[in-house]
């Protein structure tokens, strides 16, 4: 008996890597089964031949656009689903689809006012827009959370008070030391100090820093991709082409 094939492809280019991942999840929540290749292959398999048998044999094939929509209609389907809300709107946001993820994240909040990271999703996605005010009101609501001193960190340099970025900045060194090392590292690209933008990425990659996943499309750390170090730490994470 062969294994039998799954519903859905999820077909993405290398720069939507971590919006697929997002909507992967946002699907797997709603009962949807997805192949998606950061999880179905395994060291030792040959990717090409993996790769055709299953779109040979998938019920739907989906390319990421098409998948955003899809993870919308999960969203319609079960409208009261906190974490679907999560979920689309982080691969809203990792899409650089700002101004949706805003919307997402608002309804997310008026699902749950409790849930912190909404918050802080929110400010970031304010933050693309260029809106600091909005950035800064989201993530002031919940200050005792650190996703949201971590988005006050950089909205408030943006908006000019560096002391009170700095004393954000210390408040998180002084309770998570390296732990959130990739997020100080987002901080200084920022700031467009390079030097200690990497020297961070390097501890996060030292590290092993879950957070890396997003490093190949997340917005924070375009003030340093050209940068030789930085382009190797890419490398080293061995990201799909």
């Amino acid at each position: 008996m062969t294994e039998p094939s799954h519903a859905v492809f999820l077909s993405y280019a290398s720069q939507d890597a971590e919006a697929a991942q997002k909507i992967c999840q946002a699907l797997r929540a709603a009962g949807i089964e997805v192949w998606f290749d950061q999880s179905e292959l395994r060291g030792g398999d040959a990717w090409d031949t993996s790769i055709r048998r299953q779109i040979k044999s998938c019920a739907l094939f989906i390319h990421i656009d098409a998948g955003l929509a899809v993870a919308r209609r999960a969203v319609v389907l079960d409208p009261l689903a906190r974490d679907s809300h999560s979920a689309l709107g982080r691969a809203l946001y990792a899409a650089r689809r700002y101004e949706e993820a805003v919307v997402t994240f608002s309804e997310g909040i008026s699902l749950d006012p409790g849930d912190k990271p909404f918050y802080t999703y929110r400010g970031f996605a304010y933050y693309g827009l260029g809106d600091l005010e909005g950035a800064r009101a989201s993530c002031e609501t919940k200050r005792d959370f650190p996703g949201n001193q971590w988005c006050l960190t950089v909205t408030y340099d943006k908006l000019g008070r560096h002391a009170d970025a700095e004393a954000e900045l210390l408040k998180l060194k002084a309770a998570y030391g390296d732990v959130m090392a990739y997020q100080y590292a987002a901080v200084y690209a920022q700031r467009g100090d390079h030097s200690k933008a990497l020297e961070w990425l390097e501890t996060a990659l030292r590290l092993r820093d879950s957070c890396l996943e997003s490093l190949k499309s997340d917005s924070l750390m375009d003030p340093i991709r050209q940068e030789p170090r930085f382009q190797e730490i890419e490398r080293k994470l061995k990201f799909p082409d």
